[in-house]
């Protein structure tokens, strides 16, 4: 399945923090081809753990007595909550499909050869391929991504100016 990648920003730092970790568990995920599994490994084993103890180390410096301690917790410990949200693979997946729009795939029969009515005859009978619409998936990109139109005329005017004769490589 592929999917149209949009940043979100928001104005708040908790939120935006959160973002942030949408935004790169989906770079993992969807650009660099990290299984869900290994992200929530990352999420579980790293980086809660981490911030976890950078947390423990700001209360111990800023915060001598549990008064302060909770006078600090109510002041910034929302900044803490780095995976609020997205604590599971369930929770991270939906905000995922919601953050980046997937365009879903449409499955087409493979057939041999056809008889008169249509029906598949022959070694593929029952074999199949799932097809990503390209135009779907061309302006999801472009709507993520304006300046991908100016990159790929770019590219597009380098290619026709270096054509290669027909059945030679590019240079």
């Amino acid at each position: 399945m592929t999917h149209s990648r949009r940043h979100v920003t928001s104005s708040k730092p908790e939120q935006l923090q959160n973002e942030n970790l949408v935004n790169s568990y989906a770079d993992l995920q969807y650009d660099r081809l990290l299984g869900r599994e290994c992200i929530q490994s990352i999420k579980e084993q790293l980086v809660t753990p981490l911030i976890s103890k950078v947390k423990d180390e700001v209360f111990r410096i800023l915060a001598k007595t549990p008064a302060q301690q909770q006078t600090l917790e109510a002041q910034i410990g929302s900044v803490f909550e780095v995976h609020a949200g997205i604590e599971t693979a369930a929770l991270g997946d939906a905000v995922l499909r919601e953050t980046f729009q997937p365009v879903k795939p449409v499955k087409r029969e493979l057939v041999d050869r056809p008889d008169a009515q249509g029906t598949a005859q022959g070694s593929r009978r029952g074999d199949f391929v799932y097809d990503v619409p390209v135009t779907q998936e061309l302006e999801a990109m472009l709507a993520k991504d304006p300046s991908l139109h100016a990159q790929l005329k770019q590219a597009s005017e380098a290619w026709a100016a270096e054509r290669p004769a027909p059945g030679l490589p590019r240079p």
